[in-house]
């Protein structure tokens, strides 16, 4: 996938309590031209959603304080519209909790930078993967 500018209109609100990951995704978002939004914890995740509206949250699974799942949870409660993917390394009943959770996909890691814009962008355009 070619790097390119035409996300710029798109944000992104990327939420994860490592800092390390959260500047990793950050930097793969915002080469890829989205605008970024950060939180490291599900209550911030909750408060930054409705304080940026992002186009899409992407969020992991195994957060300190709210584990990703309630926070994407919390969000839909009051906006059913939110965009949510959550990330985990984990397998099995975690994952079947998330997407019972209202999340639109469950990504595992470790994922190439392309193939996650590539999913990223097939939910900005409303097509499931």
């Amino acid at each position: 996938m070619e790097r390119d500018r035409q996300n710029n209109e798109a944000s992104i609100l990327l939420v994860d309590d490592q800092p390390e990951i959260t500047e990793i995704f950050k930097t793969i978002l915002e080469d890829f031209g989205f605008r970024v939004f950060l939180a490291g914890d599900g209550y911030e995740a909750i408060e930054a959603y409705f304080k940026y509206k992002p186009d899409l949250v992407l969020m992991d699974l195994s957060l300190i304080s709210v584990d990703g799942d309630v926070a994407c949870e919390k969000i839909l409660e009051r906006d059913p519209n939110a965009r949510i993917i959550l990330l985990t390394a984990l397998k099995g009943d975690k994952v079947k909790r998330a997407l019972k959770a209202g999340a639109i996909d469950v990504i595992t890691k470790p994922i190439s930078a392309v193939e996650l814009v590539k999913r990223i962008n097939s939910y900005l355009k409303g097509v499931r993967l």
